[in-house]
């Protein structure tokens, strides 16, 4: 009899690995401080609040954010997965901001995103109600005011490299935890993430194959 194995992060979220049984379940905890130590590659979003021509150097920021990852073995993809997991987080670097009085202020935030869900059962009813969304995994932040008439490009990519430190000191820490080792040679071993654009392919091709072979 095989078991289930399901990682629990933060309580609340659950990954089944794939491969296992259907008739009991291994808990394994990994603490949210050191859920980053999961990860190995990641969908990269950078969010743009900002008016005033105050950033024009978008793409730089988020290449240097992606250079800072794949730096530490961390693959960046550039299109959304079919599924997310810790193995495979999103990774959002949002700015806010505006000029006031010829400055421009902006507040900063990098999230590691994974999912997460909560349920409830009505009382006297039998229908269970799920919520299921995103969480922060790790999440820091920060805020820049530039010079007069000056623009916050430079500012930002200091601003997110700092940001990108703080968060590999993190993933590099969190990979030697036990936890993590235990989880990623039960859970995550033979789990591969697919992106949408990678999977429809992949059914076209088994629909293809189908369709040859009924011709025959």
């Amino acid at each position: 009899m095989m078991k289930k194995v399901l990682l629990v992060v933060l309580m609340v979220l659950l990954v089944p690995c794939a491969g296992m049984g259907e008739e009991d379940y291994t808990w394994l905890t990994v603490s949210r401080t050191k859920g980053v130590g999961l990860m190995e590659s990641a969908y990269l979003l950078v969010n743009d609040d900002v008016s005033g021509g105050c950033w024009t150097n978008i793409q730089a920021v988020k290449d240097r954010i992606r250079y800072r990852l794949e730096s530490e073995g961390i693959s960046v993809s550039q299109e959304e997965f079919l599924i997310t997991t810790p193995k495979n987080p999103i990774i959002v670097f949002s700015v806010f901001g505006d000029r006031f009085v010829g400055r421009c202020g902006a507040s900063y935030r990098l999230e590691v995103l994974v999912p997460a869900a909560s349920s409830s059962w009505g009382t006297g009813s039998k229908v269970n109600v799920a919520i299921r969304g995103l969480m922060p995994l790790w999440v820091n932040s920060g805020r820049l005011t530039s010079a007069v008439d000056a623009k916050a490009n430079g500012q930002l990519i200091n601003s997110a490299d700092s940001l990108m430190d703080s968060l590999l000191a993190d993933v590099l820490s969190s990979r030697k935890d036990k936890m993590v080792v235990n989880a990623k040679k039960q859970c995550f071993k033979e789990f591969h993430p697919m992106t949408f654009r990678e999977y429809e392919e992949k059914l076209k091709a088994h629909q293809s194959k189908l369709n040859n072979k009924s011709k025959k």
